[in-house]
């Protein structure tokens, strides 16, 4: 990731705009769901899926990480969702350390430094997310939503202006792979697009659900939740089949606990909503 100097950035923008990402400064909750006006006001980007129809991929970030939405034509068109992603921004002509690679299928796959190495692979990932996972037979998955933290999996903590390259793909994993942006190659980073960060003044903030803590996790009978954020918060925790498994509402500032003990085994989110600022936490369940 890195600051483009003003002369590059305005000739960037200018020469090559269809390229370039302006994201929603919002948060998302990726459960799977497209709640309704949850991303009517990000910008998107059309995506080849083959007969002539086309996907949508919407473009959200906020403190905690970047999201995107896949929209249409996937699992009915025999396609998968992937996104690339080029950290240091150094555009080089072949996959380099710092390149990420995120997958979604049956299971939900990451890699970095190489494109579709496998190793990586699970139904409900630690520390990512995407929903659903496409699984073979009706009711068709045709949209599917995916988070990714910039302090865990991405490394950086952007600042306004900072640019990172990206690509979306949707890809059978044999024959085809249709990119945006068109012509991109998925070998390539000098190839892909740009996501630039909002400036500050979207980004100004008091205390939010971007320094919330929970503890300990993994858990076993007690969860806390530690946050600066003040006013009422909705606490919601769900299974991995998106069911809602337990909430709760807390008043005013504190560590709020929630009870872990009746719930079984297993990987949940942890969804905490004060007022629009939302918060997503993976939490595992001993």
């Amino acid at each position: 990731m890195r600051k483009l100097p003003i002369a590059l950035l305005l000739l960037s923008l200018t020469t090559n705009a269809q390229n370039v990402i302006h994201p929603l400064w919002g948060s998302i909750f990726a459960d799977g769901q497209f709640s309704a006006g949850e991303w009517d006001q990000a910008p998107t980007v059309d995506v080849p899926a083959g007969g002539g129809d086309l996907s949508q991929v919407a473009f959200a970030v906020d403190g905690w990480g970047l999201f995107l939405g896949f929209m249409g034509h996937l699992e009915s068109n025999q396609l998968f969702p992937e996104v690339l992603l080029d950290i240091d921004h150094d555009r080089t002509p072949a996959w380099s350390g710092d390149d990420r690679w995120y997958h979604v299928s049956a299971t939900s796959c990451h890699h970095q430094g190489a494109y579709g190495v496998y190793d990586d692979c699970s139904p409900l990932p630690n520390n990512w997310s995407a929903h659903p996972n496409i699984s073979p037979g009706p009711p068709m998955t045709d949209m599917v939503e995916i988070a990714i933290p910039w302090w865990y999996l991405l490394g950086i903590t952007p600042q306004p202006g900072d640019t990172i390259g990206i690509a979306v793909v949707l890809t059978n994993t044999a024959t085809s792979w249709n990119m945006w942006p068109a012509g991109a190659s998925r070998l390539a980073p000098s190839s892909w697009g740009h996501l630039v960060f909002p400036g500050a003044s979207a980004i100004a903030e008091g205390p939010s659900l971007r320094d919330v803590t929970v503890w300990p996790n993994p858990v076993v009978d007690r969860l806390a939740i530690e946050t600066r954020a003040q006013g009422p918060m909705d606490i919601t925790l769900f299974d991995a089949q998106g069911r809602t498994v337990h909430h709760q509402r807390s008043v005013g500032t504190g560590s709020p606990r929630i009870r872990m003990d009746h719930v079984q085994a297993g990987t949940y989110l942890l969804r905490l909503q004060n007022g629009a600022d939302t918060c997503v936490k993976l939490v595992q369940k001993l």
